[in-house]
């Protein structure tokens, strides 16, 4: 709820540039640094850049488009000229490159004040400059950390020149004397990429639970965990590595009280967006208690291993930690319920600290002499409820607290439990003249719904249970014409994804904290379209809010969103296939032309633009395939066709970057071309070989017009190839084989 609308961090690494006169690509191969990352572990920009003139109080924007000031001059002249750097995002560390023209200042002296905004105020950081001491004209590097204080719950976020973002302020030290002016060229942050919302099965948080020890990363080049955060209410933040070739990782996450789990990090080079995946870890232990019927009961009080359990609507979950030499101190079990004979026993077994599975013992009382042997039916109630919302999902991650009980003469919840699949149980007092109730449902991000349970029996009573979103949208052309594969976005910074539910309507749970009624919607040859719901909901509000919105049509073109494309070589072509349907962005505002694409994600395109449809495809294939990831049926056809072979350990390796000469080669024969009998005068690149596996596809592209190489004659095949190549080539494809 809403820990599931909390933003998250993003690992973000430092930039370098040229100085800011030549205005070039820097090389990759950069260092910045004793101790610093090399320029291809980073990667990207603040969110805003203001220069501030303290004499005048005047503003000036470098960054109007709220990314990229690698372009342009910032400068730190002593004139009380300040730099303030934000970002949407918290983050842990800053760096800059600064060129200096000339300065007189001794060794000793600091050349820049540095602060951060925290809590209302503007602090100190405590960094010393002066190992870099500008004395010479040239570029200089400068990165430093963020305190500790930001990790606090006091944290806030200030608003500068109408942007408000966590900042950081630089400016010239008054003892500085620059002699004429410090330029800065390309300023980036780190934060956090990857958050875990960890709870346990029964819906509670784990707060305060986990230690960056209980966290193992691997599947990737680089698995070391940069940096760790308990963001409190269960939710805890890694920075991981991000470089687009090595960016899907598996994390094991070790609770010592619970059922260690794998959690699968999905795709991280998506900078723009927090990757958050929730994780429902299982005790240890769940005891089941039976009566001598053989009837489930619920106990009074659960003790195992010394630590008191907790009582749900049916079981009893028991946290019990792992001790280093992988057992249990002791293997006690006390079960204790009214009516019926104190039982002592053993748990089942025993759990190791690699161990992935729970165990569960089963515990039969006896009544005792003091019960008249009966046992009492009607004492517990049992209420499961089936719960989805207006898309038939199941809506999961409900709390006891989103239920009110009411109508009763006891409206307890004595036990409650969360199966992770819609499914919630409820224990209620089943007395004779107690039996019926009013049962009132307000999840966060749904309109409040109110049943009533009628008569409630010894066992089970099950409620089916249909949640309406908060807001709803209807979606249209201009003509009337319903859209059905619009992307709609709403409340604060358009952070909840809304739902298609029919009849062109797209459902939103946008939390109750949202301030912002905003939200957007972008379709395929439509304009994007903005609008407010017209007013906020509050969590006693039992009616959904609706808004329309109208499309207008462009049958001429497409707006695409991208903000990286402008002047790119490529961006007329990334234009078309956008508007095709053929290629996406990396975010909503993002394409990253020149970043590398994965093998997967190429096969992707290269399928689209041959007008394949992946729908139905679900074979076998290769062992590093699973039907739950998203590019299962493009690989399926792909294979079934015998468009691709994989690797000889049966892998296809869907995340790793893709050269020039397998996407070529795949995509000549995807098109179905073949060519037999050429020879060494056929080869238009000089660093391709007769012999190369990839030569007849590098002969019939030539000839077609799907690449002609490098100025020098080359072809470079073992190359990682861009996505806005990627993208050439296949509009190249399209006007030779598809048309």
């Amino acid at each position: 709820m809403k820990k599931h609308s909390i933003l998250l961090g993003i690992f973000l690494y430092l930039l370098s540039s040229l100085p800011a006169s030549a205005i070039t690509v820097p090389s990759l191969e950069t260092t910045i640094g004793v101790g610093i990352m090399t320029i291809a572990d980073m990667n990207t920009y603040a969110d805003a850049v203001f220069n501030y003139n303290q004499s005048t109080g005047e503003y000036a924007d470098y960054t109007a488009d709220a990314k990229d000031i690698a372009a342009s001059d910032v400068y730190f002249p002593d004139d009380g000229t300040m730099l303030y750097i934000g970002s949407n995002y918290k983050f842990d560390k800053i760096g800059f490159n600064i060129n200096t023209a000339a300065s007189t200042s001794s060794s000793s002296t600091k050349h820049f004040k540095l602060e951060y905004y925290n809590n209302g105020t503007w602090s100190s950081l405590d960094f010393d400059d002066s190992s870099s001491n500008f004395s010479d004209t040239g570029k200089q590097s400068i990165s430093f950390d963020i305190p500790e204080a930001w990790d606090s719950s006091s944290y806030t976020q200030a608003t500068v020149d109408n942007e408000k973002n966590f900042w950081i302020r630089i400016d010239a030290n008054s003892s500085t004397s620059v002699s004429e002016v410090a330029e800065v060229s390309q300023i980036a942050l780190r934060a956090y990429n990857f958050a875990l919302i960890a709870e346990t099965e029964r819906g509670t948080d784990l707060n305060e639970s986990l230690t960056e020890d209980d966290f193992a990363v691997s599947g990737g080049s680089g698995n070391t965990i940069e940096g760790f955060r308990d963001e409190d209410d269960g939710v805890y933040s890694l920075a991981l590595h991000d470089n687009n070739s090595d960016n899907n990782y598996n994390v094991l996450v070790s609770p010592s009280n619970y059922v260690a789990q794998t959690i699968t990090s999905g795709d991280l080079s998506d900078l723009s967006s927090r990757k958050t995946v929730t994780g429902d870890f299982q005790y240890t232990h769940v005891i089941q208690v039976k009566n001598s019927s053989g009837t489930y009961i619920i106990p009074d009080l659960v003790v195992a291993n010394g630590v008191t359990c907790d009582i749900g609507a049916v079981f009893a979950y028991c946290a019990l930690s792992i001790t280093k030499d992988g057992t249990l101190a002791s293997e006690d079990l006390v079960v204790t319920k009214s009516g019926y004979t104190t039982k002592s026993t053993v748990l089942a077994g025993q759990r190791d600290e690699t161990g992935d599975s729970q165990i569960i013992t089963s515990v039969t009382l006896t009544e005792s002499s003091s019960s008249g042997g009966t046992d009492t039916p009607d004492e517990y109630a049992t209420l499961s409820i089936d719960v989805q919302n207006e898309d038939g999902t199941a809506l999961k991650g409900i709390d006891e607290d989103d239920f009110d009980i009411s109508s009763g003469t006891d409206n307890e919840i004595y036990g409650y439990t969360n199966n992770n699949n819609g499914n919630y149980i409820l224990s209620l007092n089943g007395s004779a003249t107690d039996t019926s109730y009013s049962v009132r449902l307000e999840a966060d991000g749904y309109v409040a719904n109110t049943f009533s349970t009628e008569s409630l029996e010894d066992d089970t009573t099950y409620k089916s249970l249909s949640m309406k979103f908060a807001y709803k949208v209807k979606v249209t052309g201009s003509n009337g014409t319903v859209i059905t594969n619009a992307t709609v976005k709403a409340g604060n910074s358009l952070g909840t994804l809304c739902y298609y539910i029919g009849s062109g309507y797209y459902g939103c749970a946008v939390p109750v904290s949202d301030t912002s009624t905003q939200f957007k919607v972008t379709a395929s040859k439509y304009k994007t379209y903005y609008a407010n719901f017209g007013s906020d909901r509050d969590d006693q509000t039992d009616s959904q809010l609706t808004s329309n919105a109208e499309l207008t049509y462009d049958p001429t073109g497409c707006y695409s969103p991208f903000d990286d494309i402008s002047g790119h070589w490529a961006e007329s072509v990334i234009e078309s296939l956008y508007c095709r349907g053929i290629v996406s962005g990396r975010s909503d505002y993002r394409f990253e032309p020149d970043s590398t694409i994965t093998r997967a994600e190429f096969l992707k395109i290269a399928l689209l633009n041959a007008g394949y449809s992946p729908s139905g495809y679900n074979g076998e294939t290769f062992n590093d395939v699973y039907s739950s990831d998203w590019y299962y049926s493009y690989i399926s056809l792909a294979e079934d066709h015998d468009f691709i072979n994989g690797y000889e350990d049966g892998s296809f390796k869907p995340n790793n970057s893709i050269n020039r000469a397998e996407a070529l080669t795949i995509l000549i024969r995807i098109a179905g071309q073949t060519l037999y009998g050429f020879d060494s005068s056929d080869l238009p690149f000089w660093d391709v070989s007769v012999d190369d596996w990839y030569a007849y596809a590098t002969i019939i592209a030539y000839q077609d017009d799907i690449v002609d190489g490098y100025s020098d004659g080359s072809f470079r095949p073992e190359n990682d190839i861009t996505r806005a190549e990627v993208v050439m080539m296949s509009a190249n494809a399209e006007d030779a084989y598809y048309d």
